[in-house]
């Protein structure tokens, strides 16, 4: 994957950035709020991490879509897959898939 390390290391960072905040009492408004495992933060997630991968020069955008049934949000960037929510589903913090794309 094109700045592999880049864009792992922005990752973790944002991810636990949303942890922080999700444990915080400043999103005790919110649905994520006490969720460690950031269930319901995948769109707020997926955009601090686009914003942040974007000032380190990678470019990714949001998809939203459906993950096993649920309403789900991640971040596409150079045809990969990367989730930093999919906790919320049992898996990893963060989880990078390599996506097949029709040409």
């Amino acid at each position: 994957m094109k700045n592999e390390d880049i864009i792992l290391s922005v990752a973790r960072e944002v991810r636990a950035k949303c942890v922080k905040f999700a444990l915080s009492d400043k999103a005790r408004n919110y649905d994520f709020h006490t969720r460690s495992d950031l269930e319901c933060m995948c769109a707020v997630a997926s955009h601090a991490l686009v914003m942040a991968l974007k000032k380190k020069g990678c470019h990714g955008h949001i998809v939203c879509g459906d993950f096993n049934g649920n309403d789900h949000c991640w971040v596409d960037i150079y045809g990969h897959v990367v989730d930093i929510t999919a906790s919320q589903f049992g898996f990893p913090d963060i989880v990078i898939v390599t996506k097949e794309r029709a040409s």
